[in-house]
């Protein structure tokens, strides 16, 4: 069995990368990145968001991600936009690369590795069931710069090691999760579960049994009850065969696996059939019991990501052993259709962006241009007042607003509502601003001042056709418009 990378596997590999990202497309400061990017430049310029640090710099004190931006930026002098797209590409390579390698531990032949290859290429941004995790994703999160490890990790039981290594089967292990675990903390305990299955060990309990008995702020639960994820009894019929059939799937693997000989194969699939399946167990008794509500903000459903990987390595391995075999044909009719398909999903997801934000120039957004326009306009301490649900918005597509402004905003009822779930001592605040802006498409001058008033804004953000007579509005575009909060003088 073949392990060792050659210099060809790297070039199909880079080939997989770039069909990858034409395939999935590129995006930045959209979701997630909305609370990481703030955190990068803070790091480089502690001046900025002066008023609400705090939404972010809480969230991303567990991670060494926003650092690491920021510290790339620092050694090398490139932009934050090139950083960010290296970064992206680097993971993508790496996280196949780590997949070629588990699919080399379970098959034999090279063309069922490379079909396991190809297929997780081409479902990188598929969902794992309701968890609204993708596999990897169309944007550098902290999740892609772990799971390259994380899959190395999940393959590590079964990768040979020569004599001089055998020393290293568990150090390396150990270090490794270490590196991960100080990039994104929540994703590398999913995949120590995992592991520690594989290895054949019992799970030792990690959280202390009086942990579960802490407290949890009645107003912090009805805010929690909004996020649908966070709990799969009310997931759809087909989210929840998402959560039960990988299981399912996996068992059956493991039977072929042992009928024809495969037993590193056998071996995988039944410890990653059984930690997922009580990992998922978990998850549902976690969601419903009144007295472990404080594991919820884990996202223990997230347990999925890696049983969704072990299914997809080991799915595309057989179809490509049992189906695909070497006829190009055959390949084609699988891989053109599915990255067809998935080049169209991502196209619906944004539709009023470019499928690939490529570095060196701004984001093809109307809303990332006025967003643009404040930061290169407006005072560094100035507090900005716009649409709570702005990244929901038609023709926004997830673009977060600090990510690119560089300027404080009142919180808002999506990235910063997930900041107040986690950190009930942030709830009181996120409330009374978001609360500010209930009826925000009918407000007028009086709405607008009273926000200058009651907390200080400065400059607001509204769609275009938003009745602003009564406002001096220095820039618009077909979308919408930026506009003071001090009035005419």
């Amino acid at each position: 069995m073949m392990t060792r990378i050659t210099l060809a596997d790297a070039a199909l590999l880079a080939a997989l990368t770039a069909a990858a990202l034409a395939v999935h497309g590129y995006h930045l400061g959209v979701e997630d990145q909305a609370i990481y990017l703030p955190a990068a430049k803070w790091h480089l310029d502690p001046a900025l968001y002066s008023h609400d640090a705090d939404f972010f710099l809480r969230h991303t004190r567990w991670t060494l991600a926003d650092e690491l931006l920021a510290g790339t930026m620092q050694a090398t002098g490139l932009p934050l936009d090139w950083t960010l797209f290296a970064w992206h590409i680097l993971s993508v390579f790496a996280f196949l690369l780590a997949c070629l390698r588990l699919a080399r531990a379970l098959f034999d032949e090279a063309h069922a590795q490379w079909a396991a290859v190809m297929l997780m290429a081409s479902l990188l941004t598929m969902p794992a069931a309701g968890t609204l995790v993708p596999i990897l994703g169309q944007y550098l999160h902290p999740r892609a710069l772990v799971a390259p490890i994380l899959v190395y990790l999940l393959a590590a039981p079964f990768l040979p090691f020569g004599p001089r290594l055998r020393r290293w089967r568990w150090r390396a292990p150990m270090g490794l999760f270490g590196i991960a675990f100080l990039i994104h903390p929540t994703m590398t305990l999913f995949c120590a579960w995992h592991f520690l299955f594989a290895m054949g060990a019992s799970l030792a309990a990690v959280i202390p049994p009086a942990a579960m008995f802490l407290p949890v702020p009645e107003t912090w639960w009805e805010l929690a009850q909004v996020r649908r994820h966070l709990f799969p009894l009310r997931w759809t019929w087909y989210e929840l065969l998402g959560a039960v059939a990988p299981m399912l799937l996996l068992w059956w693997f493991a039977r072929m696996a042992a009928k024809d000989g495969g037993q590193t194969r056998a071996l995988l699939c039944r410890s990653v059939a059984i930690s997922g399946s009580i990992g998922v167990a978990g998850a549902f008794l976690i969601s419903v019991l009144p007295w472990t509500r404080v594991l919820v903000p884990a996202e223990p459903m997230r347990v999925l990501h890696l049983v969704y990987v072990a299914l997809i390595v080991v799915g595309g391995g057989l179809l490509g052993r049992h189906i695909l075999n070497t006829r190009a044909w055959r390949w084609a009719l699988l891989f053109v259709p599915l990255a067809g398909g998935m080049w169209y999903a991502q196209r619906a997801q944004f539709p009023a962006s470019a499928h690939i934000d490529w570095p060196g120039r701004l984001p093809a957004n109307p809303w990332v241009e006025a967003f643009d326009w404040i930061r290169l306009h407006t005072p560094r301490d100035a507090l900005i007042a716009l649409d709570p649900r702005h990244m929901e918005l038609d023709g926004n597509d997830a673009h977060g607003f600090r990510a690119f402004a560089e300027r404080s905003m009142l919180a808002d009822a999506v990235k910063d509502r997930a900041v107040a779930i986690v950190y009930p001592e942030m709830l009181e605040r996120w409330r009374r601003e978001v609360a500010a802006r209930q009826r925000w498409t009918s407000f007028g001058e009086k709405e607008f001042l009273g926000l200058r008033e009651k907390f200080g804004v400065t400059w607001i953000v509204v769609s275009a056709g938003h009745p602003t007579a009564a406002l001096p509005c220095p820039f618009q575009n077909a979308a919408v418009k930026v506009c003071t909060a001090a009035g005419r003088s």
